[in-house]
């Protein structure tokens, strides 16, 4: 906050006052986008930053790596806006003078290449994001960057690959992501977490059960540690450890199944969620599972519970109680 004010009071006086020629305004401007894309005021961002790079530019500036770094955040702010062309269109002028002034090897290079992975996974082009983000990733490697940095964009890879339904190339991802988070020796644990559910989920696609319940155990074990055995994400993780059980098919594994389906609804209530729609997608799980053992009074009951936070949450018209209807 304090830095905003300052930065608007350094513009307002530019603008009335006559003798400022020591005020490099682009910059002001610059600095004033980037503050209101940390504060998540888009808009703002992106007037400040255009009225910065019509600046730079007019003081024949228009290939400067400032001009450069200019187009790097405007093309982030349209990102977040959904305009994608205009992002991609700055970030491409970003990335073509980053080129030339410091070459294919530097970071910022490397910056600017990640956020244009980011556009095209948002845009749903895949095969776009992951050459992004393979060339981002040679560039982290060649620098040696932060873990911060490589993690990022390995996750996002491992992500890009599950969305094309490449899981065991997006499982090898996030187990190179959790590598590189335990080699960094610092605070990486909620991080890795994170990334064992999303890995417990890459291999139960692959009907890898052993591993994809090893990682789910994981996630568990670390979030219940640094946070608490009733924080949501735990209950998020019982949730795909039933759905697997359920997919083992077995009346012994389905019992599990339905206590681990309970457990995440007993730690959604106790936090005050219990009209969550993932409370009601584990209602409508459980009761898959309860019909197939045909008891069906009881799967009557969670099935008319999600139908209730369907309804509630999504609408009567919702896709949702449609499928929950369907059990019906």
């Amino acid at each position: 906050d304090a830095s905003l004010v300052s930065l608007e009071q350094v513009i307002l006086i530019e603008g009335s006052v006559d003798d400022c020629d020591g005020i490099d305004l682009g910059t002001c401007q610059y600095l004033l986008g980037v503050t209101y894309i940390a504060r998540d005021e888009f808009e703002k961002a992106i007037d400040a930053l255009v009225e910065a790079q019509k600046l730079k530019e007019s003081m024949s500036e228009r290939n400067s790596l400032e001009c450069a770094s200019v187009y790097n955040m405007l093309g982030k702010a349209y990102g977040k806006r959904q305009m994608f062309d205009k992002a991609i269109e700055s970030l491409v002028k970003a990335l073509r003078i980053r080129k030339v002034e410091l070459g294919n090897d530097s970071l910022d290079f490397g910056d600017s290449v990640f956020k244009l992975a980011e556009i095209h996974l948002a845009m749903n082009k895949h095969d776009q994001a992951l050459n992004c983000l393979e060339e981002a990733l040679r560039v982290y490697d060649v620098q040696e960057a932060d873990a911060d940095q490589i993690v990022q964009a390995m996750e996002m890879k491992g992500d890009c690959l599950n969305e094309i339904d490449d899981y065991e190339a997006s499982a090898i991802a996030f187990q190179e992501c959790i590598k590189v988070c335990h080699r960094a020796f610092i605070n990486h644990e909620e991080v890795i977490a994170l990334l064992s559910l999303k890995l417990g989920k890459a291999f139960a696609k692959l009907n890898d059960y052993d591993n994809a319940f090893g990682a789910y155990r994981e996630s568990i074990k670390i979030l219940s540690e640094i946070c608490s055995p009733t924080d949501l994400r735990v209950g998020d993780v019982m949730f795909e450890v039933g759905v697997l059980m359920c997919d083992q098919g077995s009346s012994d594994v389905s019992d599990k199944s339905i206590q681990c389906l309970n457990e995440m609804i007993r730690i959604y209530t106790e936090n005050g969620e219990a009209g969550h729609t993932h409370v009601a997608d584990a209602l409508v799980q459980k009761a898959t599972i309860l019909i197939d053992n045909s008891e069906y009074e009881e799967a009557g009951a969670a099935i008319d519970e999600a139908l209730k936070i369907f309804k509630v949450s999504l609408g009567d018209g919702s896709v949702e109680v449609g499928k929950a209807m369907l059990l019906c």
